[in-house]
């Protein structure tokens, strides 16, 4: 096994380890999206501790083409987690406008005056949480330093995709080599 190649899965592991910790974190925030991030997190963590087991063993079995493979696992798992996590203030966006629609619904159905002021309140409410929310999230977008976080970890998942590809094209092109 390849030093390099061993430093990289470590650089890499690190990584995945810190957003499984702040994913977990988001999926108790948003129970939306909760049980599917719970499975993404899992699914990474596995994928996680077995690259650990490989990178600490002494086996020389152990090939860099085996440490790469679960390296390029890892970090598919972690595309889903990232995709989870930003989906999720758009599925509450969502939960709202549908509740909004079925309060217009109701308001459409109601035949008694006293049940229309009750059903109005309700839209109204509903409508006031949907604004808050669409309000947030467009805070969020305009943001400049949740932007240049976005952006740093597009960066860092860039590189590392760079560098796992560099790598498995030397392991392929010129197996013979240990670097």
């Amino acid at each position: 096994k390849s030093k390099k190649v061993i430093a990289h899965a470590r650089h890499i592991n690190n990584i995945c380890f810190e957003l499984i910790k702040v994913a977990r974190e988001v999926a108790k925030e948003h129970p939306d999206v909760e049980y599917e991030l719970n499975q993404a997190c899992n699914r990474t963590l596995d994928v996680y501790n077995s690259m650990k087991l490989k990178i600490e063993s002494d086996d020389k079995r152990d090939s860099q083409t085996t440490i790469i493979d679960i390296a390029k696992q890892l970090i598919n798992h972690v595309a889903v987690i990232l995709i989870v996590t930003d989906s999720a203030d758009l599925i509450i966006i969502d939960n709202s406008v549908k509740q909004v629609v079925q309060c217009l619904k109701e308001v459409e159905q109601c035949a008694d005056i006293c049940i229309f002021d009750d059903i109005f309140q309700k839209l109204q409410n509903v409508m006031d949480v949907l604004m808050k929310q669409i309000a947030n999230r467009q805070m969020d977008l305009l943001d400049t330093q949740r932007k240049e976080d976005l952006a740093s970890v597009r960066a860092m998942w860039t590189r590392c995709k760079e560098r796992l590809y560099t790598t498995s094209r030397i392991v392929i092109v010129h197996p013979e080599l240990e670097t």
